[in-house]
């Protein structure tokens, strides 16, 4: 059986120039299979130990010693000028958080207020509550009650406790959210793409999930 790890991909990407992305865990199937057509079937115990070997001492990931390598003439990277161009690893992109503060608003009738995402950019087009990018200086509720007078011209008085917190990761970036409650009388809307929705009809809107989470916390919270 194979052993392979990150040294025997980068010798085995070297040599029979393979230009998968070894940071994708689908590539560790091609490279079992690379070392499985070439592994000894007398010794493939040594075998294994020599590729690691060869990875660890000669085939580094940087300034490989090809001249000191036992398999140069064999090598296609070598030959061809791109061993230091292969393995392909791509990154990993740097995980960014963002603290928000979202709420959810309704009146003494049963309607929400609802908003709808740009229509590009992520989760383009779908509806959530309101909610801002908090500083992490101040106090998260007067934030958001700051960001209502603001955007929406509407006083409201949350709830002095956050009802839940929320997280919701995206390959890049990772939402933290606060989540409030207020209630207010109904009052017109200005803000461009917001609205007031019936209680009950706030689940016919298309919602990401993180606010769809925040619905239900919010209608626990009611109860």
């Amino acid at each position: 059986e194979p052993a392979v790890d990150g040294n025997v991909m980068r010798v085995i990407s070297r040599i029979l120039s393979i230009w998968d992305d070894i940071a994708k865990a689908s590539s560790r199937k091609i490279f079992e299979e690379a070392v499985r057509q070439l592994i000894s079937k007398e010794d493939p115990s040594s075998f294994n130990q020599a590729l690691m070997e060869l990875g660890a001492l000669i085939c580094t990931p940087t300034s490989p010693s090809c001249l000191l390598c036992p398999v140069r003439d064999h090598c296609h990277a070598f030959h061809e000028g791109v061993q230091q161009e292969l393995p392909v690893k791509t990154k990993k992109k740097n995980m960014r958080h963002v603290h928000l503060g979202a709420a959810v608003i309704e009146t003494d009738e049963g309607d929400a207020l609802i908003q709808k995402r740009p229509e590009t950019g992520l989760l383009a087009n779908l509806w959530e509550f309101p909610n801002v990018e908090l500083s992490g200086a101040g106090n998260p509720k007067m934030e958001l009650e700051l960001f209502f007078r603001q955007e929406y011209g509407i006083d409201v008085e949350l709830q002095a406790e956050s009802i839940a917190k929320i997280q919701h990761v995206f390959s890049h970036l990772t939402w933290n959210i606060d989540v409030y409650y207020g209630k207010i009388k109904k009052s017109p809307v200005t803000k461009e793409n917001s609205q007031w929705v019936k209680k009950g009809e706030v689940e016919n809107f298309a919602f990401s999930v993180s606010h769809q989470k925040i619905w239900k916390k919010a209608q626990e919270e009611v109860k």
